[in-house]
């Protein structure tokens, strides 16, 4: 592993914080460490829903379940019990991978086992908050031809289509799945490819893929390559690298984790930030390292990076396999990422074990559904903020509330809506065995959201008696008085001696089916009453019923099958009732009675228990009435039990402070001016209850209220936009302003620069003056320029002359022209032409030289007869010859062989040579010479 030269800056940071939250336990601690890499933990912002897994079971919980744990008193390093899961499915493979589609409509589920091997299971999320169907089965699932030790490496679902999904195996394979109401393969990539991670680009039109060589490349859908990163230089080939995890940030950034390429454990991930050049830029990939910033410890698991983007808030969280901490890696104002630390008190860690050991993390999530604020003093409190969720290998799910407090900073959290049953998948008869979900302990299906507090009583079985299942006024009743201002709130439910399941619907919008003893709150035993002066709390009366041993849920109907009838509204009534004037403190109960049905008398002496779950109900905190006494603890909700009928909130009658405050009267003067002060409130609250007993409160109808209602969001609406309009036209005067400021000061600029071309002595001033640094790099680069192409001209040269010497040389080396056979036979003939001119020229002067010594002639014998005749000619010829003689010489040299005549050619020769010599083509003759 490498390191770069240049180390990522750090910046101690305050105003950025992972507040901790109570635990919820939602797993028993597994026998063995898990090894494999896995990511068992995932979450529906869009419906409130958090899902869970470990070893063979997954778990469906309300995220406002494990948020409300918080609520309760007692210290944030408490672990929360008996959460109540929406639903829990148990099957035969081990599981290593969670994940939710961008609608989060389809919840993936990819296990392992001996038998079967991999196996890629798709559930419609809308199966698990039916309660008309308990088993809850997949509605499609994929069994890759694979070996049976081949796990799901890495699976990322497509950001932008619901349908599509990317996946890699540990044997290096890749593949493109379109889930629908069944599951096809779009594309794959085989074995070879060693792809170790995918991550799809934030609109979902390519997928990033890390393999086993350190790069990183970009994919369409069809797995068409487009584009490679190369492994960063820091890393060199003596210690090979692999991507182990990728997440695509944005266009040109990526965030790339790198292990050793031979999967040792004892070496650290490292985490490398990518920063890739725009299309028009010459610039190199920037990698920026940032190391192992979770410090990680752990050498038995394999090695994973959880990498969690919080885009508007530009902010990466970061955590390891192998440690017990999250790295906050962020950048501010668009300036370069830095390694935020954080103070010791506001860092992310997991909790050790009872032996002190560290616990891992299996999975990290961040959910935007919270909507209760957050507690940091008793008059300081914060708006609901995101919540970082870490399951550990303990099972425990730690929730940690992210506190952005840097100014400017945009509010992310928003409600969950409601999910509704309509196209829900069903799964395909005979294509998968179906899997028997466990019952939940004590709700089967919750709806996701709780839009109304408007509450219905619902009966769920038809063999109740009509009393229990009767709408019954939910009023706010006051008790006995309590030992100081105390408001308790208190819903009970129907008893009944049959397995009568009540259903609790809120606004209407789905079934809400809990068993008797699940939906309460909690009521603390009359002995720590007295204890709690100025609590707010929520007492519930709840009971099992008395003929049945165990607790079986009943099918609750669907929001379509409950009639109106059916579902009496409960009425929320306030009887003003005021203590008697004797009690020195008024106290405020709100308590909702219901007619008890076949209760037996043992139910009302049974002993006290301490039930409680969740609030279902998101109830806005309200601020206790404040005595002479100090405060205490806010009574907060406890996990729910199930035991015997209980009485409503016990109180303590305000006779026994009225005797201790009357022992102390004639010894403490402060304590007379105290009940002298609370008789004359008394007094003046028996004449307001009396002024207020005829007053008639009612103003308008409900449809004025609502038409109020309408204009005022109208109003508000208007002035909003008004605000926005204006804000706009604000910035358009000023953007003009600058605009014409500008303006100005160029044409000024332009005035001075047309004034001083015209000036000689600024011009020369001008030519002496040193050019600005960007003239100066302009003329180097021009100066470079030239010096590079002189010297490629005198390169070129040099390669010329060497290539024209080469030439010359090759020129030498060529044999010369071959001499075809018919010039042979012209030069013969022309040869002979001329040694027959010559002969003949030879001929005539022989002729010429013979005439003139009288020895021959073209009539010689006649002329010798005439010679002979007359002796006169015989005397000159003897006179010739006598001059021929003296003139002689005697010759030594041989004569002269007499040149042969020339042969003559039969006519077929000729007429053979003739048509040779026209057939053929004369050669072409070029000069060798250069």
């Amino acid at each position: 592993m490498g390191d770069d030269a240049d180390s990522p800056p750090e910046r101690e940071i305050k105003d950025f914080q992972f507040r901790q939250m109570k635990k919820v336990r939602v797993f028993e601690p597994a026998e063995d460490l898990p090894r494999d890499r896995s990511c068992l933990l995932t979450v529906s912002n869009k419906y409130g829903l958090t899902f869970v897994g470990l070893d063979r079971t997954f778990k469906v919980y309300l995220t406002q379940n494990i948020l409300a744990a918080d609520k309760a008193d007692g210290s944030s390093y408490e672990v929360v019990k008996g959460i109540p899961a929406l639903a829990e499915v148990t099957g035969a493979r081990s599981l290593h991978h969670l994940a939710l589609s961008c609608d989060e409509l389809t919840l993936s589920v990819c296990g392992t086992s001996e038998e079967a091997g991999l196996s890629i299971m798709f559930y419609d999320v809308r199966t698990f908050i039916n309660k008309a169907r308990p088993q809850k089965s997949p509605f499609a699932s994929l069994q890759p031809a694979v070996a049976s030790d081949t796990l799901v490496q890495d699976l990322k679902w497509n950001p932008a289509q619901p349908s599509m999904l990317a996946a890699c195996l540990s044997d290096g394979s890749m593949m493109i799945l379109e889930v629908t109401d069944g599951v096809k393969i779009q594309a794959q990539r085989p074995a070879t490819s060693g792809i170790t991670c995918i991550g799809w680009s934030p609109k979902g039109k390519q997928v990033a893929v890390g393999k086993m060589d350190a790069t990183v490349c970009q994919y369409t859908p069809a797995l068409e390559e487009r584009k490679v990163i190369p492994c960063p230089p820091f890393y060199t080939s003596d210690q090979p690298v692999k991507a182990l995890d990728v997440l695509w940030l944005r266009t040109p950034v990526f965030a790339v984790a790198y292990a050793a390429a031979d999967g040792c454990l004892q070496t650290p991930p490292q985490l490398v930030l990518i920063s890739l050049p725009k299309r028009d830029e010459k610039q190199e990939n920037k990698y920026l390292n940032f190391g192992d910033s979770v410090y990680g410890s752990c050498t038995e698991r394999q090695h994973h990076y959880f990498l969690s983007h919080i885009e508007d808030w530009d902010l990466v969280l970061a955590a390891s396999a192998a440690s017990i901490e999250v790295s906050v890696i962020a950048r501010q104002d668009d300036k370069m990422w830095e390694v935020w630390i954080l103070e010791d008190a506001s860092r992310a860690e997991l909790p050790v074990t009872e032996s002190n050991d560290d616990t891992l993390p299996l999975g990290l999530a961040i959910d935007y559904t919270s909507q209760q604020e957050i507690q940091i003093t008793d008059e300081k409190t914060l708006p609901p903020a995101p919540t970082m969720l870490m399951l550990s290998t303990e099972g425990l799910l730690c929730p940690f509330a992210l506190l952005n407090l840097n100014p400017g900073v945009k509010q992310l959290v928003s409600p969950a809506t409601p999910l509704t049953l309509e196209g829900e998948r069903q799964p395909k008869p005979g294509s998968l065995a179906t899997q028997p979900a466990k019952a939940a302990p004590s709700a089967a299906s919750v709806p996701a959201a709780f839009p109304n507090i408007a509450l219905t009583v619902v009966s769920s079985t038809s063999s109740a008696p009509a009393a229990p299942s009767s709408a019954v006024p939910f009023s706010f009743v006051p008790t006995a008085p309590v030992s100081s201002s105390s408001f308790t709130f208190s819903v009970p439910t129907t008893y009944s001696t049959t397995a009568a399941q009540p259903a609790f619907s809120l606004g209407g919008s789905g079934p809400f089916g809990l068993a008797s003893s699940s939906f309460s709150f909690a009521s603390k035993p009359p002995s720590e009453t007295p204890s709690a002066p100025s609590a707010f709390s929520f007492s519930t009366p709840s009971m099992k019923p008395a003929a049945v041993p165990a607790l079986a849920p009943a099918p609750a109907p669907t929001p379509q099958s409950l009639a109106p009838a059916s579902l009496p509204a409960v009425k929320l009534n306030l009887n003003d009732r005021f203590s008697s004037v004797e009690s020195p403190a008024p106290a405020f109960s709100f308590n909702s009675t219901l007619p008890k049905v076949a209760v037996s008398s043992s139910g009302t002496a049974s002993t006290l228990s301490l039930p409680a779950t969740k609030p279902p109900v998101v109830l806005t905190p309200v601020r206790p009435v404040q005595t002479g006494t100090p405060p205490t603890a806010v009574q907060k909700p406890a996990p729910a039990t199930q035991g015997r009928p209980q009485p409503p909130q016990a109180t303590v009658s305000m006779k026994t402070l009225e005797k201790q405050l009357h022992q102390k009267k004639e010894s403490d003067p402060i304590m007379t001016g105290i009940l002298e002060e609370i008789a004359h409130f008394q007094k003046e609250l028996d004449d307001l209850k009396a002024r207020s007993a005829i007053a008639d409160f009612k103003v308008g109808t409900n449809d004025e209220m609502r038409g109020l209602r309408k204009e005022s969001e109208e109003l508000h609406i208007f002035t909003l936009e008004i605000k926005e309009t204006t804000e706009s036209l604000h910035g358009d005067i000023g953007t003009l302003k600058t605009t014409l400021l500008e303006g100005f000061a160029g044409a000024e600029e332009a005035k001075t620069q047309s004034e001083l071309s015209r000036d000689k002595n600024y011009r020369q001033l001008l030519y002496k003056k040193p050019l600005d640094p960007r003239s100066e790099d302009q003329l180097k680069e021009i100066h470079r320029l030239y010096q590079y192409v002189t010297f490629a001209v005198e390169d070129v040269n040099d390669v010329l002359d060497v290539e024209w010497e080469r030439h010359l040389e090759k020129k030498k080396k060529q044999k010369h022209m071959v001499v075809p056979g018919r010039e042979g036979l012209f030069t013969t003939l022309s040869n002979n032409l001329y040694i027959i001119n010559q002969q003949k020229n030879r001929l005539d002067q022989l002729v010429q030289e013979l005439a003139s010594l009288r020895l021959y002639s073209k009539n010689a014998a006649p002329a010798i007869d005439q010679n002979i005749a007359t002796g006169t000619g015989f005397e000159s010829e003897l006179e010739s010859l006598k001059d021929a003689l003296l003139k002689a010489r005697l010759d030594v040299a041989p004569p002269k062989t007499k040149a042969k005549a020339p042969v003559k050619i039969s006519p077929v020769k000729q007429s053979q040579l003739r048509n040779f010599l026209s057939k053929g083509q004369m050669p072409p003759v070029r000069s060798t010479a250069p």
